[in-house]
């Protein structure tokens, strides 16, 4: 034993190593225990000043309010969506006249309407042989669909044209707030509701009515042209200048407004441009008779009479001598009259009579001038 232990210390391991569990003991301490690890305490961390509270907590807020105002806006953007999409929709249904679903007279309202579009096409047609009436038929069939369903705005609209065309303006402006009233608004509604205003002299709600439709459609040409025709009948020249300009802007070869500008020329003693203004509009509508008088007045006014005379002797080849000879007896052509080419225009007027007694005389297009535009007659 003795020479054991003293073979131990010569290897240089202490005695008490040697004993096996002190041994494994130090070379694998035993695992600590559930109920240490548990309630062993968390590193100490390092404590977070004011100012890092203060950054955190503003970074929060403004996050939260990022999320919150991103959500608001999706929502916006889906309402205004959504919401148009449902106006669109109900402006095609007034727009088409259509009647509220599952009526049971819908039936009836859709068959009394189409025989109403039939009865007016047939109107339509007889107008565009200048035999401008409106058949009974039609205002009967019309008047049947409206006691049937009174929120349909397409038969007031026709008819609110129709009696347009038989000059009944108060009926016509009857006709056209009612379609109005079914909440139906759009730039032709409002251009044709004001024309019947100007016609019956009212001049202050024609030109509202006539800038509503403007306000509604930027584009909607004959609310230009009647606006211009507003303020000149009562004497605004210049608001009138300003309306035909941006007429023309968009229709540069429209005679009815090229023929509006010469008398607004002739007024503020323009007469060359005015002169300009109905050659050019004659080169559009070489037909209409009014631009040749026109033409022959200003040339009289210019003290040109070669040139009033050939104007009127143009007349006389697509219109009747009679009414080309009550033209030529006006007070502006007195100069006219008493020069050489008046007296050679006479002659030849008295030419014509005599060889065309037997024959029927020419009717010409005698349009009126400075007639409003409705959305039936602009171009």
């Amino acid at each position: 034993m003795s020479n054991a232990r003293s073979n131990n210390n010569d290897a240089g391991i202490d005695p008490l190593l040697s004993q096996p569990g002190y041994v494994y003991h130090r070379q694998k301490p035993p695992p600590r225990s559930r109920y240490v690890r548990a309630t062993a305490k968390p590193p100490k961390e390092k404590a977070k000043g004011p100012n890092e509270i203060i950054r955190q907590t503003i970074v929060a807020h403004i996050v939260t309010f990022v999320i919150v105002m991103g959500s608001m806006l999706v929502l916006l953007v889906l309402a205004v969506v959504i919401s148009n999409k449902i106006w669109a929709l109900r402006q095609q249904q007034n727009s088409m006249g259509t009647p509220r679903p599952g009526s049971p007279d819908t039936p009836r309202i859709l068959r009394h309407e189409g025989a109403a579009r039939t009865a007016a096409e047939r109107t339509l047609a007889l107008q565009g042989t200048n035999r401008i009436y409106l058949e009974p038929e039609t205002i009967e069939r019309y008047h049947d669909v409206l006691t049937l369903w009174p929120y349909l705005n397409d038969p007031w609209m026709a008819m609110g044209q129709f009696y347009m065309r038989m000059n009944d303006y108060t009926q016509a402006r009857t006709a056209f707030e009612l379609a109005i009233g079914t909440n139906w608004q759009s730039a032709r509604l409002f251009n044709d509701l004001g024309v019947t205003h100007l016609e019956q002299k009212d001049f202050r709600t024609a030109q509202q009515l006539f800038s509503a439709a403007l306000a509604d459609d930027r584009e909607y040409t004959p609310a230009y042209f009647n606006l211009a025709l507003s303020h000149a009948a009562q004497g605004n020249v210049a608001q009138a200048r300003g309306f035909l300009s941006a007429y023309l802007s968009r229709k540069p070869d429209d005679a009815k407004a090229l023929q509006e500008k010469s008398i607004l020329d002739v007024a503020e003693g323009r007469y060359k441009d005015a002169l300009q203004a109905l050659q050019k509009a004659m080169e559009t509508a070489p037909d209409w008779l009014v631009l040749y008088f026109d033409a022959a007045s200003v040339a009289s006014l210019m003290q040109d009479t070669d040139k009033s005379a050939g104007y009127l002797e143009h007349a006389l080849s697509i219109s009747s001598v009679m009414t080309v000879y009550r033209v030529y007896q006006l007070p502006q052509f007195k100069n006219l009259r008493t020069s050489d080419a008046g007296k050679n225009l006479e002659k030849k007027m008295a030419d014509l009579v005599r060889t065309s007694l037997s024959s029927n005389e020419k009717t010409g297009n005698n349009l009126p001038s400075s007639h409003p535009m409705t959305s039936l007659s602009s171009p």
